[in-house]
């Protein structure tokens, strides 16, 4: 479950809610439409866990989960380049 602004752009109305990932773009307003997501996290990075082993997804499957994106629609740019790149 990830938390997601929305809004509508057929009312304009909008909400915040917690909801599956897999739901997220089946948001409906209270006129019936499709309810569009705002990208608020625009960037994150991991460099692993606490015991020192590498954390499963690494830092660009957080990033997307993060800005709410699938792995392989994660921008260039923000892809992590190799140890200790930012």
């Amino acid at each position: 479950m990830a938390r997601y602004d929305f809004y509508c752009t057929d009312c304009g109305a909008g909400e915040t809610r917690i909801v599956k990932i897999a739901h997220r773009d089946q948001q409906r307003c209270e006129c019936s439409s499709i309810m569009k997501r705002h990208i608020t996290t625009v960037y994150g990075r991991v460099f692993g866990r606490a015991d020192g082993k590498p954390r499963p997804g690494g830092a660009d499957q957080f990033t997307a989960d993060a800005m709410g994106l699938h792995i392989g629609d994660l921008p260039p740019h923000l892809k992590e380049k190799g140890p200790g790149a930012l």
